[in-house]
C-alpha cells in the first residue's frame, strides 16, 4: 500500500491540524487535546470508510489520498455529493444525529485522521468557538445540499450537464476546452445514470456543441462551442 510504511507511531502533525479551518485559531492547548485524541487509519483504495446507516461513532480528518462522499438508493442508482481532498474534514454533519446518512469510499489509498465522538463532544462542551466553526461548516453543507436537491428537481439532464461541463473544462497545451471526468462518475454526480449522459452527450455531439476524443478506454469531452453551451445551461 502507498501509505503502508508512512505511519507514524505518534500522532498526526500539530501544525496540520492548526491550519484546518476547522481548527485554526484555537489556543495551542485546545488543539493539542485534538491531536492527543487523534488516531490515524489506512484505508485501502475501494475500501468504505463508513456506509450509509452505519452508527456514528467519529469525526474524520482525510491526511493524504481521496475520498467520495455518496448515497445510493436500493436500486444501485447513485448520487456523488462531494470529493474530500487532503485536509477535509468529513462525517461532520452525521456526527450530530445516530447515523450516517451517506457513504464514505476510499477512491486512492488514504491515510485518515479519526477524534471519537465521545471526545469531541467533551471538547466541544468546553469550546463554543470550535462550535461555532462546526456550525459554519454545517451550514455550507446544507447549503450544498440544498443547491443538489434543487438542480435535480427543477433543472433537466442537458442543462445540468451543461453546467457541469463549464465548470470542469480546462484548456490544455493545444487550447482545447476539455473535460477529463468519465461519463460514469458524471451521471453520479448529476444523480442520473451512465445510459442518460450518453444519450444526452450524443445530442450536444449532433448539435455542434461539443466532440469526444477517444482516450484510453474512456473518451474526452471537448467542447467545440461555449457559448451554446452556455445557452444550454440557462435553459435556452
Amino acid at each position: 500500500m502507498e501509505f503502508e510504511n508512512k505511519v507514524p507511531s505518534l500522532g498526526p502533525d500539530f501544525n496540520f491540524i492548526r491550519k484546518l479551518p476547522e481548527f485554526s485559531g484555537l489556543p495551542e492547548g485546545i488543539i493539542s487535546q485534538i491531536v492527543f485524541c487523534l488516531e490515524r487509519e489506512v484505508f485501502e483504495k475501494g475500501k468504505f470508510i463508513f456506509r450509509q446507516g452505519d452508527k456514528v461513532k467519529r469525526l474524520y480528518i482525510l491526511e493524504h489520498g481521496k475520498v467520495e462522499i455518496f448515497k445510493k438508493d436500493k436500486r444501485g442508482k447513485k448520487l456523488t455529493l462531494w470529493h474530500i481532498e487532503s485536509g477535509g474534514v468529513f462525517c461532520l454533519a452525521s456526527l450530530f444525529s445516530k447515523l450516517a446518512f451517506t457513504n464514505a469510499l476510499a477512491l486512492k489509498d488514504s491515510l485518515v485522521l479519526c477524534i471519537s465522538k465521545k471526545e469531541l463532544m467533551s471538547i466541544l462542551s468546553k469550546q463554543p468557538y470550535l462550535v461555532n466553526r462546526f456550525m459554519g461548516c454545517l451550514s455550507k453543507r446544507i447549503f450544498t445540499y440544498s443547491t443538489i436537491v434543487q438542480d435535480i428537481t427543477f433543472r433537466s439532464v442537458p442543462e445540468r450537464l451543461a453546467s457541469f461541463l463549464l465548470r470542469c473544462i480546462h484548456l490544455n497545451c493545444n487550447n482545447d476546452m476539455l473535460c477529463t471526468v468519465s461519463q460514469t462518475e458524471i451521471a453520479s454526480l448529476l444523480g442520473t445514470r451512465r445510459e442518460v449522459i450518453s444519450r444526452t452527450l450524443k445530442r450536444m455531439c449532433e448539435n455542434g456543441i461539443i466532440t469526444l476524443i477517444p482516450a484510453g478506454k474512456s473518451r474526452y469531452i471537448k467542447v467545440l462551442d461555449r457559448e451554446k453551451l452556455i445557452a444550454l445551461s440557462k435553459g435556452i
